[in-house]
C-alpha cells in the first residue's frame, strides 16, 4: 500500500506527537488502524491486536526534521515495505 504524506498532513501535524505526525495522520487516512509513530517505531492496529514496525531511513529522517521545526516535504512510501519490529 503506498502512503502519501500530504502538504496538509504537515501542516495539521504536530511536533513530538506520536499519534498527530504528518505520517500518523497519512496512515491513518490510508485505513491503518491507530498509528503511532516516533522515529523508532510505528505501531499500528487496535490494543491487544498491534503490530510494531521499523520506519525506513527516509520515514526517520522526516520525522527528526519535522520534530526540530525543519522544512520538510511532502512524500510517499510503502506500507507493505516497512520491516517487522519487536514489541
Amino acid at each position: 500500500m503506498r502512503i502519501q504524506v500530504t502538504a496538509e498532513h504537515i501542516k495539521k501535524g504536530q511536533i513530538d506527537e506520536a499519534m498527530s505526525c504528518p505520517i500518523a495522520l497519512a496512515l491513518e487516512g490510508a485505513g491503518i488502524v491507530e498509528p503511532w509513530v516516533t522515529g523508532q517505531l510505528i505501531v499500528c492496529g487496535e490494543l491487544g491486536l498491534r503490530e510494531t514496525l521499523i520506519p525506513t531511513l527516509q520515514i526517520r529522517e522526516f520525522i527528526c526534521a519535522f520534530d526540530r521545526s525543519e522544512p520538510v516535504m511532502p512524500f510517499e512510501f510503502e506500507f507493505d515495505e516497512l520491516q517487522p519490529g519487536r514489541g
